[in-house]
């Protein structure tokens, strides 16, 4: 079975992908596997995620040397989706506590809006650059460069393995990152294997041109092979989101009607595609998100969305501050990827998790001196 590739320049059309999904050359075939599932593996997934049910603890923030001086500058570099938006307001809820002034510039999803978003940035001259990294590092290696030089701090959101961390890299650190990806998708994995009668009919989407995504589905296939089973890689370009991504799911879906978990990377990736799935009179997948949005509660509720990854982008967005708070004042940043805050929601227990974990202002406010 062979695997359809393309770089990041490529965008799949929807004749392609349903040339794809007609030829069931989708990603790791199911077919190298009966989907029996190890006894061990199952035991282990129970207690994973017996404990991920439960609301985590979160971590204790060290106190800084000092107050940060004010009047310092961000420049966040955002994306056109809600997932992006929502966490826009965390990171200028969390500078204006510290008196410094944020500002969000957004890019679409091409490498020449990459780029010209982040000279923008680059022009502005401020003290920190976030970005969120829906595309490659690579494409921004100049611009990354000139930043160093410029003695501007650059942090992000979901850069890749590839991408070094750390005080003398390009990259000061990141949130949702490398590591992060990974716990997410073992935890992902870990919802299928407890779940599942056979480990088969299993698929994941993502698009390739993320470095994070792609790491996604290594290491959710991974989990499930190393438990008995196989996974199909269903490629996609993440512009098409919310147009016509719905539509090539149920073209996927009219091919693969076996399909028994539906995963994606983010539940960014979901909307219009429940209901494209429903239209088209298929049978619903079990599907496994990351990240609930909004607009993920309804569906969550419901049940169509059968369970989802929880994470605190808002806490997580104001670890992002908290790094730039520390290196204002000369003090370390001992964690260049903080660990986010992961929990299993679905229909059971939506109602009682909140949006935002506790701690957020007040335990910042506290550790930058500022309350």
């Amino acid at each position: 079975m062979t695997k359809s590739s393309r770089s990041w320049t490529a965008a799949i059309t929807g004749v392609a992908l349903v040339a794809l999904a007609l030829s069931g050359c989708s990603g790791a075939g199911g077919s190298a596997s009966s989907g029996k599932i190890d006894a061990a593996a199952k035991s282990a997934a129970q207690k994973v995620v017996a404990t991920a049910l439960k609301e985590p603890v979160t971590r204790k923030l060290t106190l800084l040397t000092k107050k940060p001086a004010t009047g310092k500058n961000v420049v966040m570099l955002s994306c056109p989706l809600a997932a992006c938006k929502k966490v826009e307001a965390p990171i200028i809820d969390a500078s204006k506590l510290l008196g410094w002034n944020a500002r969000v510039l957004v890019y679409d999803f091409t490498p020449e809006s990459y780029i010209s978003t982040f000279e923008s940035a680059l022009q502005l001259k401020p003290d920190f650059i976030y970005y969120i990294a829906n595309l490659p590092d690579s494409i921004i290696t100049e611009q990354l460069k000139a930043a160093k030089a410029a003695g501007i701090v650059v942090l992000s959101s979901a850069s890749g393995p590839s991408t070094k961390l750390g005080a003398d890299e390009l990259v000061r650190g990141s949130i949702t990152a490398g590591a992060d990806r990974t716990r997410v998708s073992k935890l992902q994995a870990a919802t299928v294997i407890n779940d599942a009668d056979s480990l088969d009919g299993i698929t994941y989407l993502y698009d390739p041109a993320g470095e994070t995504y792609k790491l996604g589905f290594d290491v959710f296939s991974d989990e499930i092979k190393k438990a008995g089973g196989t996974v199909d890689g269903l490629e996609i370009n993440q512009s098409d989101i919310g147009t016509t991504l719905p539509g090539k799911v149920a073209s996927y879906l009219q091919v693969h009607p076996n399909t028994k978990y539906f995963v994606v990377p983010h539940d960014a990736f979901l909307p219009g595609i429940i209901e494209a799935i429903q239209g088209a009179g298929l049978p619903l997948p079990k599907i496994v998100g990351f990240d609930p949005q909004p607009e993920s509660q309804a569906p969550i509720k419901a049940g169509t969305e059968w369970e989802s990854i929880k994470y605190d982008g808002i806490r997580a967005n104001w670890d992002i501050v908290d790094m730039m708070a520390r290196i204002s004042v000369g003090d370390p940043v001992t964690e260049t990827q903080p660990a986010g805050l992961l929990m299993i929601a679905n229909k059971k227990n939506l109602s009682k998790i909140p949006d935002v974990f506790p701690g957020v202002p007040s335990d910042f406010a506290k550790a930058w001196l500022v309350n």
